[in-house]
C-alpha cells in the first residue's frame, strides 16, 4: 500500500488545526510563565521592601537607645574617676594623720620617760599602737 502524495496533503491539513492549537498553548504558557516570574519579582520585592522597613523600625531606636547608653557610661566613668580620685586623696590625708598621731604618741611616750627619769610618777600611761589601721 503505497501513500499518495495527496494523501500526505490531506493528513497534513487535518492536523493542521492540532499541531497550530499546541503552538497556541505553548505560546500561552510561557506568556504565563513570564507573567507569574514577574508576578513573583513583584511580590519578592515588596516583601523585601516590608522587611527592610521593619528591620529599620526596629534598628533606629535601637541605635538611638545604644548613644543614649553610651553617653551614661561616659558620664558614670567620669564620675567614678572623681571619686576614685576623692578616695585616693582621703587614703594619702589618713595616712598623714597615723603618722602625726605616730609623731604625736612617740613624743609624749619620750615626755612620759622624762618624767619618770626626773623621779615622778605619771598616773597617765601612753597607750601603745603596733599599727596604723
Amino acid at each position: 500500500m503505497e501513500i499518495t502524495p495527496l494523501e500526505i496533503i490531506v493528513a497534513i491539513i487535518a492536523a493542521a488545526p492540532g499541531i497550530f492549537a499546541t503552538i497556541v498553548q505553548i505560546r500561552k504558557w510561557k506568556a504565563e510563565a513570564k507573567k507569574t516570574q514577574a508576578e513573583s519579582t513583584k511580590v519578592d520585592m515588596e516583601a523585601t521592601g516590608e522587611l527592610t522597613e521593619t528591620a529599620l523600625s526596629l534598628i533606629i531606636p535601637l541605635r538611638e537607645e545604644n548613644s543614649r547608653l553610651k553617653a551614661e557610661i561616659e558620664r558614670l566613668q567620669a564620675r567614678l574617676s572623681l571619686v576614685e580620685l576623692g578616695v585616693s586623696e582621703a587614703l594619702k590625708e589618713k595616712k598623714l594623720a597615723f603618722k602625726r598621731y605616730i609623731s604625736l604618741q612617740k613624743g609624749a611616750q619620750k615626755l612620759y620617760q622624762q618624767l619618770i627619769d626626773l623621779g615622778l610618777k605619771p598616773v597617765y600611761e601612753v597607750p601603745v599602737i603596733e599599727n596604723g589601721e
